[in-house]
């Protein structure tokens, strides 16, 4: 699937943050339900014949295909919610980001500072914010 190889690539990046991460995975859900709702809406062309039915082997059919396709579809959707359910703790990592340093120092993140805090209840957010001041 083209689909994952997009969202590898997505998350790969290096300036990424966690607003651009949910819009990845929003996406890429929906892509990924769309090829499903593709494999839903398409009738199964084949139909057992008279010499499918003689031969020695029995072949899938295309409902079990399908089927297999669906599942494929359901378990990717399943593990991309669960994998990223919890990914806002990483927000942290933005604030050390060294090349953003110049920006950071011209103009504080205080909307990332913001989300730390719902993040690290146990942080001493004043003590930390005067670090990264200096840092910066």
């Amino acid at each position: 699937m083209p689909h994952c190889e997009v969202l590898f690539n997505q998350l790969q990046k290096r300036g990424i943050d966690l607003i651009l991460v949910k819009n990845y995975i929003d996406s890429f859900t929906t892509s990924i339900q769309n090829v499903r709702d593709k494999i839903l809406n398409e009738t199964s062309s084949e139909m057992p014949s008279s010499s499918t039915l003689n031969a020695k082997r029995p072949r899938k059919n295309g409902d079990s295909n399908r089927q297999v396709a669906l599942e494929v579809c359901d378990i990717i959707t399943s593990e991309i919610k669960h994998r990223f359910s919890f990914s806002d703790h990483l927000v942290i990592a933005q604030l050390f980001y060294s090349d953003q340093f110049e920006q950071y120092k011209d103009n504080f993140p205080e909307h990332i500072l913001k989300s730390v805090k719902q993040n690290f209840s146990s942080v001493n957010f004043l003590k930390l914010k005067t670090e990264l001041k200096v840092i910066y």
